[in-house]
């Protein structure tokens, strides 16, 4: 057997591993999850930018009441939430995320973890949210912050996650992690409110 047949038996073991521990709500390290899905520069980055997976799954289990919960993660990046969450909970979870090389990472991760997820490319200001009854948000406009002077660009998304969530109907649920750049709407109301990693991790409710 060649070293790169070694080394991806290696990974599928691996990976085949984290899945099996996810779906038992085993404890899996970010390190370990990481290094079963993602490339090496993407592992690097993890810390910073991605959902931790211990976040993503208490986050899960916050919005999913049952198999009739559809999720959909705004800014969905490399897909580890919307993974962790569709291992550990009976809910469908989809992801948006408008950068084409994060939303190919997350069809490969998971395709590599077997997990249901529907994984989406473009701005979420273009899909129809109606199918959707919960949500989650992780700051997923500070890109759009950095690289806009007058942050016209940042605002309009806020403003759109605004009046999206105004149109959604009773029950729908919002898990917040560092928020989304605004205020939620006055008909949702904070149901829990914890402080992860230094930061304020919340769920709303729409009355």
């Amino acid at each position: 057997m060649t070293s790169v047949l070694k080394w991806q038996k290696a990974r599928r073991a691996q990976a085949n591993g984290v899945r099996a521990d996810l779906v038992e709500h085993s404890f899996v390290t970010d390190l370990r999850f990481d290094m079963a899905v993602y490339p090496p520069e993407i592992v690097e980055l993890s810390a910073i930018h991605w959902t931790r997976v211990y976040i993503a799954a208490m986050a899960a289990r916050m919005l999913v009441q049952d198999a009739s919960t559809s999720v959909l993660d705004v800014g969905s990046g490399c897909g580890k939430f919307c993974i962790v969450g569709a291992l550990t909970t009976p809910g469908r979870f989809a992801g948006i995320e408008i950068r084409p090389d994060l939303h190919e990472l997350a069809k490969s991760a998971a395709e590599t973890l077997d997990a249901n997820v529907n994984f989406l490319n473009g701005d979420m200001a273009d899909l129809d949210w109606s199918a959707f009854n919960a949500f989650f948000f992780y700051n997923p406009f500070y890109d759009a912050l950095n690289r806009s002077e007058s942050g016209l660009d940042f605002l309009r998304q806020v403003e759109t996650v605004k009046e999206r969530l105004r149109k959604c109907r009773k029950g729908t649920r919002v898990v917040t992690h560092h928020g989304f750049g605004g205020d939620m709407p006055g008909d949702y109301k904070q149901v829990e409110r914890h402080l992860v990693s230094a930061a304020i991790f919340e769920l709303w409710v729409k009355a």
